[in-house]
């Protein structure tokens, strides 16, 4: 059992090596696209549907995109969320902003009996994520979108947030008329050359640039990891083998002191 486990550690050292050294795999870039409207949403989904918008995007900040999607989403971050924006919405850019993220401002809830937490912006019973209380401030904003009315004649708008305590972090829609009012987030002046073609192309494995191991390196690596597992199957089966010729030996003695004998007994074990 020794032998099978320093076996598969030096198989799994020797991978590891070829893994760290750079060598196999090509490094995903990511890039940032700013948002130049007022009507960008974050998905938490790669689908338009109503159901999977979280909220809208602050107006001049920016997304980092890291993958596509599909053919309509980039998958990306924002903050510390991660999500999809809509390609057509938003502008990749060369360069890294100093501020690519709207300052995640934190507010307070002016309702004296407090207010739920909710999975959604709306009122329903089975989506309340926690109860916050009276001027808690411990809330760091995200964006707005547009829920249940919960008063009559006052706004739609709700806030996605984050709600940290020193047990756990929530994130979920807070209705914004019992908030403080946060619609004096600051434009981001910040600016670069647009990126042009495809952001994220598909490439067929021979073609990717590179760090290639030489045929050497690829023997090593191929002996390596072979050899280990030569060696297990051996271990395996060896018991095996001992046991048959054992049992053949065993066999060969028997017949040998029966026809020695002063007569011949036959059993049929002898023909095998």
């Amino acid at each position: 059992m020794m032998f099978i486990l320093i076996a598969i550690n030096f198989s799994f050292s020797l991978y590891s090596s070829a893994i760290s050294s750079g060598l196999t795999f090509a490094e995903q870039k990511s890039y940032y696209a700013k948002i130049n409207s007022d009507e960008v949403y974050f998905y938490e989904q790669p689908n338009d549907s109503e159901t999977f918008r979280k909220f809208k995007l602050p107006a001049s900040y920016f997304v980092l995109l890291t993958a596509d999607a599909n053919d309509k989403f980039y998958s990306c971050r924002y903050g510390d969320l991660n999500g999809y924006v809509k390609k057509e919405e938003v502008v990749a850019m060369n360069g890294t902003p100093a501020t690519p993220y709207a300052n995640f401002a934190s507010f307070r809830v002016f309702a004296l009996d407090g207010i739920e937490l909710r999975s959604t912006p709306y009122k329903n019973p089975l989506n309340v994520v926690s109860k916050i209380s009276y001027l808690e401030d411990n809330l760091i904003y995200y964006g707005s979108i547009e829920g249940d009315q919960l008063i009559p004649k006052k706004t739609k708008m709700w806030y996605y947030c984050k709600y940290i305590t020193e047990e756990q972090t929530q994130y979920g829609y807070l209705y914004s008329t019992f908030c403080d009012e946060l619609t004096n987030i600051p434009l981001n002046m910040e600016t670069f050359d647009k990126i042009e073609g495809e952001l994220f192309p598909v490439t067929k494995p021979e073609a990717q640039p590179s760090k290639s191991l030489s045929g050497t390196v690829k023997t090593l690596i191929v002996v390596g990891v072979s050899l280990p597992c030569v060696v297990i199957i051996y271990l395996l089966i060896k018991p095996t083998l001992i046991t048959d010729s054992a049992n053949k030996k065993h066999k060969q003695k028997v017949r040998k002191k029966r026809r020695h004998g002063d007569y011949f007994e036959f059993d049929e074990n002898d023909l095998t």
